[in-house]
């Protein structure tokens, strides 16, 4: 049986076993893994931008400081723009005027690059990668663009580098 709270009560609950009053031992678990993982990528990606630029670190513990401090804004800055996106969406979704705006065109010529642009990733992903990887092939595509955007990172950084080293003193 299914016991109903009224909406000022601290227990109000959307699910009968989900509530929305006090975290869970699992959230704050996640948002401590977050910030520990947010950490390492930071650390990881100094390491890799000292080693294009040749600089040895010998303030460990400094950074590593510097570090959490920066990895904890960042995940608090994620999780606020998680939730401004949802508010966001809501007020789109309760919105009376929701009709897209075509700026004098027609409706078939602002339907058409947004439906291509829509279909062929889908298209890519399923017959390239799908047939490989099967149900895990989201995964597989975060992955390769999280490799491909950390190599366009480094090689920006190694271009830098080279700019400043022919730029005349």
């Amino acid at each position: 049986m299914l016991t109903s709270y009224p909406k000022h009560s601290p227990t109000f609950s959307l699910h009968p076993r989900i509530s929305l009053a006090k975290p869970s031992t699992t959230s704050w678990l996640a948002v401590i893994n977050l910030v520990i993982g947010a950490n390492r990528l930071l650390a990881a990606t100094n390491r890799a931008i000292n080693r294009v630029f040749g600089i040895r670190n010998t303030k460990v513990i400094q950074f590593t400081v510097k570090s959490v401090i920066l990895a904890t804004i960042l995940v608090a800055l994620f999780m606020f723009s998680v939730g401004l996106s949802a508010v966001i969406q809501a007020l789109i979704h309760f919105s009376h005027d929701s009709a897209p705006v075509t700026h004098g065109l027609s409706s078939f010529a602002t339907i058409i690059p947004g439906t291509l642009a829509t279909i062929l990733p889908v298209i890519f992903t399923t017959t390239v990668f799908a047939n490989v990887y099967g149900p895990i092939t989201s995964v597989v595509i975060l992955m390769l663009w999280a490799y491909i955007a950390s190599l366009i990172f480094l090689y920006g950084a190694a271009i830098t580098k080279t700019a400043c080293e022919l730029r005349p003193q």
